[in-house]
């Protein structure tokens, strides 16, 4: 049997504020300030896996983006093509930290493998799909449609 994943503590409201300050920030800017974005690029979702080397975005205009953490600069990132509508959500699958999926307006999910920058497969669901999450061991993927 598997041992039940331990909850992090609560934060006070009295040491939220020095607790949050130690934390590094970084801006991940996926376009050179000379071209801004269009309202149609506005990342609509993110996620971390589960060891904290990847961040994966998705974007109204289809883009599927995977950053390393440790570079934020958009030359550094890898696109993941292949939705020809919408990203609206993308997850990390938690019991493999290369492996995500994501959905989006086209009506499909589709899940990629980061290592090999390829789709591994994909599911025509018919609606816009809205929602999507991974079982805690991973082994099923959940999806939710806008009808």
């Amino acid at each position: 049997m598997a041992p039940t994943p331990q909850r992090a503590r609560t934060i006070s409201r009295t040491t939220f504020s020095s607790t949050f300050s130690r934390f590094k920030t970084s801006n991940y800017n996926d376009r050179p300030p000379s071209h801004p974005a269009s309202s149609s690029h506005a990342v609509r979702t993110v996620s971390w896996n589960a060891l904290g080397t990847f961040i994966a975005t998705g974007a109204g205009d289809r883009t599927l983006r995977i950053w390393n953490p440790e570079k934020p600069h958009v030359k550094n990132s890898t696109e993941l093509r292949g939705h020809t509508g919408a990203v609206e959500r993308v997850v990390f699958r938690p019991s493999h930290d290369s492996e995500l999926a994501s959905c989006g307006t086209d009506g499909t999910v589709r899940v990629w493998d980061v290592r090999t920058r390829k789709q591994a497969g994909e599911v025509k669901i018919g609606n816009e799909v809205l929602f999507l999450s991974w079982t805690p061991d991973g082994k099923e993927l959940l999806a939710g449609t806008k009808v």
